[in-house]
């Protein structure tokens, strides 16, 4: 008639059997090694295996250095001539070059993009030469104006020309 009331020591002692019997199936299911399966890979008719790549990648292109992206320009080291037109391939391009002036200042050493109107931040790298940050080219024809300052204190303007094939 009366049913026996667990007490709180049977009660403790059923359920640390059940969390060592759930725990011990999950022990066991961590320290098995999983069996790896391998997708199977297609082959062409050479028994080769195929690649598969997304279509809106191309096939991969060997990687070159941008060493095209530099131009060289000395400040009044020789007698002016006409300087070709530099063809980049991007939309920028670096700056370096040395100046042959005595009491050059940098801080007068102004280097701006005619196109666009973007001026470079030149840096000095030795004693007597420099090199600019990346210059933003416009598509086509570009007029980078160089302005400095000879001994004599008259303002030199010098222009070269770059073409951007690429953007």
């Amino acid at each position: 008639m009366f049913k026996k009331q667990f007490t709180d020591v049977q009660f403790l002692v059923v359920t640390m059997l059940v969390v060592l019997a759930l725990g011990a199936k999950t022990f066991a299911s961590l320290t098995e090694p999983d069996e790896l399966q391998l997708p199977s890979v297609a082959t062409n008719d050479a028994g080769l295996g195929v690649s598969r790549t997304p279509s809106s990648v191309g096939p991969a292109k060997e990687a070159k250095p941008r060493w095209d992206r530099f131009a060289h320009h000395d400040l009044n080291c020789h007698k002016k001539i006409e300087k070709p037109v530099v063809a980049i391939n991007g939309n920028f391009v670096q700056l370096q070059g040395k100046h042959c002036l005595k009491g050059f200042k940098f801080s007068e050493l102004d280097i701006v993009n005619r196109q666009n109107g973007f001026a470079a931040s030149i840096f000095e790298s030795g004693s007597d030469q420099y090199q600019t940050d990346l210059i933003q080219l416009e598509q086509g024809d570009n007029e980078i104006v160089i302005r400095y300052r000879e001994n004599s204190g008259a303002l030199v303007e010098e222009v070269v020309k770059v073409r951007s094939n690429r953007i």
